[in-house]
């Protein structure tokens, strides 16, 4: 989601409003507007989509395609880099997507099909299925033994986040977009080559939403370069909710977006 910062407390003056003291007044949390067919937003949270994006898919650039984007921002990925994405859902599709754009070498590690051939359609460079395949070891025989310049966890578990510790190279970066919410054992010893050892110097981030300034560079970015919105999205009417919620259960799609 784009985070609506108050403007006026200390986060918001640094630029850092995406952590906003009162960061709860944004939709789906104080404030309501999720499955409406109407809802009302400040003035200075809207953006103005750029020509040849659909209206449909502003929830998306809002929302999935801003985390992320701050993410790859955050981690200050250059071209060149090789970046390894866990999870092919619907911020992993839109991370692919702009990495790709900025000139990065993209991994992709997921465990269902039908996101292994979505993320193949996207562009990926190599896809590891992680049920037949060791993510890490394979990670690591891609990059000559280093490992990933960079390693993204957008899924929220704990034994693929600790797989994304593991695959990143001595000095690399480590990014939390998924939110982990279970508890996660690290090995912090050092002179070890696994986990995340003090020797490795990784660095491990988290990402909170998108900030202002991130969504206005968001959209100049949407301006010039192409992103695909449509594949891997289910559309229902708001009547088809209930249906909505259960092909998303099903994990087998990248986001389902639901139409007044």
């Amino acid at each position: 989601m784009f985070a609506v910062g108050c403007g006026e407390c200390y986060y918001c003056k640094i630029g850092k409003d995406n952590v906003c003291d009162r960061i709860a007044q944004g939709f789906g949390l104080e404030r309501p507007g999720a499955y409406a067919e109407y809802s009302k937003a400040y003035a200075r949270e809207l953006f103005r989509l750029p020509s040849g994006i659909p209206y449909e898919a502003g929830s998306v650039v809002t929302a999935s395609t801003g985390t992320v984007f701050h993410a790859i921002r955050l981690a200050k990925v250059m071209a060149g880099d090789t970046a390894v994405i866990y999870g092919a859902g619907c911020l992993g599709t839109q991370m692919l997507q702009l990495l790709k754009i900025f000139g990065v070498r993209v991994i992709v590690v997921d465990i269902l099909k039908e996101k292994i051939e979505l993320v193949k359609k996207l562009g990926a460079d190599v896809v590891i299925n992680s049920r037949e395949t060791d993510p890490v070891k394979e990670v690591k025989a891609l990059t000559e033994g280093r490992g990933a310049d960079v390693a993204f966890e957008v899924i929220g578990l704990a034994q693929t986040m600790l797989q994304a510790i593991d695959s990143v190279r001595r000095g690399g970066k480590i990014v939390d977009v998924g939110s982990v919410m279970e508890p996660v054992s690290l090995k912090m010893m050092p002179f070890i080559d696994q986990g995340l050892s003090l020797s490795k110097e990784v660095t491990l981030m988290s990402v909170s939403h998108c900030s202002k300034a991130d969504m206005t560079k968001l959209m100049e970015v949407l301006s010039i370069a192409k992103i695909d919105f449509e594949s891997g999205t289910v559309k229902v009417s708001l009547d088809e909710i209930n249906r909505g919620f259960e092909v998303k259960k099903e994990g087998k799609c990248a986001r389902v977006l639901i139409t007044p």
